[in-house]
C-alpha cells in the first residue's frame, strides 16, 4: 500500500494546491510564457509592416535591410550584457526593465521618419528584446533543469503564437493599394508633360523611372515627362496610400507593457516562507566537456554557434522577408502577403505545440535531424512551385518551412544541456548572440541579391542554408560522440548549517520552504 502511494504521481491541480514551491515555479513559467507571447508578437510585427516602414523613411529594399541588421546588432549586444548580469542582478528586476524598455521602443519605431533615427530605435529595441529573450530562456532551464525540454518547447510555442497574431493586427493599418492601369501609345512625339498626365508611383516603382524627368507634386504623385517610342507602353504603377502602422505598433506596445504587472506582483509580494538558493550545488555537466583540451572545447562551442547562426539566418529571414518576396516575385497584394505571413506563423506555432508532447517520446537528436531534412524538402518544394507558378502548391509550401523549423531553436538549448554542457546564463547568452549574428548578417545578403538579381534568390539562399545546416548538425552529432563521454548528472543541495532541517522543511530543486 505504501509503495503504491509512493509511486502515485500527484496531478497538476494537487501540486498547485499542496506544493507552494511547485506553485511558484509553475506561475513563474506561466508569466515568462506570457512575456514570450508578446515578444513573438513584437518581433514578427516588423515583417508585414516592412514595406510601410520603407515608405515612412523613403529608402530602397537594399538600404532598408540595414534595419534588420542593426536590430540584430543590438540583440547581440543585449544578449552579451544580459549573460553577464543574469547571475548578478535580481532576475525579476531584469525582466521588468526589459519589458518596459521594449514597450517604449516598439511604440516609437513608426514615428521615426528619418532613416538614421529608426536605425537607432531599432537597435535599442533589439538590445531590450534580447535581454527578455536571454533571461526567459535561462530562467526555464534554471527552474526545471533536466525536465526543461517540454517547458522550453512550450515557451517557444508561446513566442510563435504571438507571431501568428501580429500580421492580423498589422493588416488593417497597412497603406491601401490602388490598381495598376496601362496606357498604350503609338505617337512617337507624345510627351506626358504636354498632356499633364500624372502617374502616382511607389518607392518600388521609382527605379523604373530613373531615366525620365519627374516632378514631385504636393499630393504625392509624380508628373512624368518622357518621349515615347512607337508602340510603347506606360503603366500606371501600383500606389500605396497613407500608412497607419503606428496604431498597430501602439497596440503592441500597450499590450507588452501590461506584462509588467504579474512580474511586479511577483517581485513585491513574494511568499515570505520561500527562499531560493542560487545553485550552491556541486553540479556536474552531462559529459566530460570541461575536461577536454581548450582547442577541442573552442571547436565544439564554435560549431554550436555556427549552427545557431545558420538556423536563425534562415528562420528569421524567411519570416521577415516573406511579405517582400510575395509582393515582388509573386506580384501578390499586401492582403495576400499578410495572409501568407500569418499562414507561416500558424503552421510554426501549431507545430511547436505538437513538439511539446513529441519531445517526451523521441530523442531530441533524432528529431532535430528529421526536422532539418524536412526544412530542405520544404524550401525545395516552395522553389519549384514558384518557378512553375503553381499557386495552390505555393500556398501549401509557404506553411511547410514553419512546421519544419519549429522544433530546432528550443531543441538546441535542451540538446546541448543533455548531451554537451549545462546551459547556464552565459551559455544561453552565447546562443542568442550567435542567433543575432545570423539575423544581422544575412539580411544584407538577401537584400543585395533580391534587388540586384531577382527576388527568387530569396529561395535559392534559404535552400542552400538549410542544406548546410543539416550537414553541419550531422557532423556535430558524430563529433560529440567521438569526443565526449556521457555521465550521470547529479545535483547535491546544501542546507545552511545554522538552520537544521526538520520534518516541516521541504526541499525541491533549488527551493527551501520554511514553516
Amino acid at each position: 500500500m505504501e509503495e503504491k502511494m509512493k509511486n502515485k504521481q500527484p496531478s497538476l491541480i494537487e501540486k498547485l494546491k499542496r506544493q507552494p514551491i511547485y506553485r511558484e515555479k509553475f506561475l513563474h513559467t506561466v508569466w515568462i510564457c506570457w512575456a514570450f507571447v508578446m515578444l513573438g508578437w513584437a518581433e514578427s510585427l516588423f515583417g508585414p509592416t516592412f514595406p510601410d516602414l520603407r515608405m515612412i523613411i523613403g529608402e530602397s529594399l537594399e538600404t532598408a535591410s540595414w534595419l534588420v541588421t542593426v536590430t540584430s546588432a543590438g540583440f547581440l549586444v543585449g544578449s552579451a550584457i544580459t549573460g553577464i548580469l543574469y547571475d548578478k542582478l535580481d532576475k525579476l528586476l531584469l525582466i521588468i526593465g526589459s519589458i518596459i524598455g521594449t514597450a517604449v521602443t516598439i511604440a516609437a519605431i513608426p514615428w521615426c521618419s528619418y532613416f538614421w533615427l529608426m536605425m537607432v530605435v531599432k537597435c535599442l529595441s533589439g538590445m531590450l528584446t534580447a535581454s527578455l529573450d536571454t533571461g526567459g530562456n535561462a530562467d526555464i532551464v534554471y527552474i526545471w533543469d533536466t525536465e526543461a525540454g517540454p517547458y522550453m518547447q512550450g515557451l517557444h510555442f508561446c513566442f510563435s503564437f504571438g507571431g501568428m497574431i501580429a500580421p492580423f493586427i498589422a493588416e488593417p493599418f497597412l497603406a491601401i493599394e490602388r490598381n495598376k492601369n496601362t496606357l498604350n501609345t503609338t505617337d512617337s512625339a507624345a510627351y506626358f508633360e504636354n498632356s499633364s498626365t500624372e502617374v502616382p508611383i511607389t518607392l518600388e516603382s521609382i527605379p523604373l523611372y530613373m531615366n525620365n524627368t519627374m516632378k514631385l507634386l504636393d499630393n504625392g504623385s509624380v508628373l512624368l515627362s518622357q518621349k515615347m517610342q512607337t508602340n510603347s507602353t506606360v503603366e500606371r504603377m501600383q500606389v500605396s496610400g497613407e500608412t497607419a502602422v503606428q496604431y498597430s505598433y501602439l497596440i503592441t506596445a500597450i499590450l507588452v507593457l501590461v506584462v509588467v504587472i504579474p512580474f511586479s506582483v511577483m517581485y513585491y509580494i513574494r511568499p515570505a516562507d520561500v527562499v531560493k538558493i542560487e545553485r550552491i550545488t556541486d553540479e556536474k555537466d552531462p559529459t566530460n566537456f570541461n575536461e577536454l583540451s581548450l582547442p577541442a572545447r573552442i571547436m565544439v562551442i564554435s560549431i554550436l554557434s555556427l549552427l545557431m547562426i545558420i538556423y536563425c539566418g534562415t528562420d528569421d529571414i524567411y519570416a521577415g522577408f516573406l511579405m517582400t518576396f510575395v509582393l515582388t516575385q509573386l506580384k501578390w497584394s499586401k492582403s495576400e502577403g499578410s495572409l501568407a505571413t500569418s499562414l507561416h506563423w500558424i503552421c510554426f506555432g501549431l507545430a511547436r505545440l505538437g513538439c511539446i508532447f513529441l519531445v517526451r517520446f523521441v530523442k531530441t537528436s533524432k528529431l532535430m535531424i528529421v526536422f532539418g531534412i524536412c526544412v530542405v524538402l520544404s524550401f525545395t518544394g516552395l522553389l519549384l512551385s514558384t518557378i512553375y507558378n503553381i499557386k495552390p502548391l505555393i500556398w501549401i509550401f509557404i506553411g511547410c518551412p514553419g512546421i519544419s523549423m519549429s522544433f530546432i531553436f528550443p531543441a538546441m538549448f535542451t540538446w546541448t544541456n543533455e548531451n554537451i554542457v549545462t546551459v547556464s546564463g552565459k551559455m544561453s547568452s552565447m546562443f542568442l548572440m550567435s542567433a543575432s549574428t545570423g539575423v544581422m548578417l544575412f539580411p544584407l545578403l538577401f537584400g543585395y541579391t533580391m534587388e540586384r538579381f531577382s527576388p527568387i534568390w530569396f529561395l535559392y539562399l534559404l535552400l542552400g542554408q538549410s542544406v548546410v545546416w543539416i550537414l553541419l548538425f550531422s557532423f556535430t552529432v558524430l563529433l560529440t560522440k567521438c569526443l565526449l563521454k556521457q555521465r550521470t548528472k547529479t545535483i547535491e543541495i546544501k542546507i545552511p548549517e545554522q538552520e537544521p532541517l526538520n520534518m516541516n522543511t521541504i526541499v525541491e530543486n533549488n527551493y527551501i520552504l520554511k514553516n
